[in-house]
């Protein structure tokens, strides 16, 4: 079964992927549109799904997604097509923060994926305020 979604995923299409798919999924994301095509496929058929529908070829990158602890394995040979990569595959780390942010919007009705914002919030200005300031005594 192929999902495709430019919205967060509902509650039922969450509870197929956990109880039919065993917790880890591909999914071929269109970074620049903000669209994914998830499920049991090959990345290659959900590739397809995206082309489709208009996404076009630099633009789509295939990752795998563990539902259960929420890591994100960028896989260099499901990536080797895309003309943007160097030949081997890697995705660029501005190009990973994209598709993180894309994964926790999708994916926000599973629990490794909620965000606490007000502690990630509390985070930011604690690492604004210990860079700011110096700790050690201006001597």
């Amino acid at each position: 079964m192929v999902i495709y979604k430019r919205l967060k995923i509902s509650e039922k299409e969450a509870r197929y992927l956990e109880d039919n798919l065993e917790g880890y999924i591909w999914v071929a994301i269109d970074a620049r549109r903000g669209s994914i095509a998830a499920g049991d496929d090959y990345v290659a058929d959900l590739r397809d799904n995206l082309l489709v529908r208009r996404s076009q070829p630099e633009d789509i990158y295939g990752v795998g997604v563990d539902l259960k602890t929420g890591a994100i394995d960028y896989i260099p040979s499901i990536n080797r097509r895309n003309p943007n990569l160097d030949g081997k595959g890697n995705v660029p780390f501005f190009l990973r923060r994209r598709i993180e942010t894309l994964i926790n919007y999708f994916f926000e009705s599973f629990a490794p994926f909620r965000i606490d914002r007000a502690s990630s919030v509390r985070r930011k200005v604690a690492a604004r305020d210990s860079e700011s300031f110096p700790t050690t005594p201006l001597g």
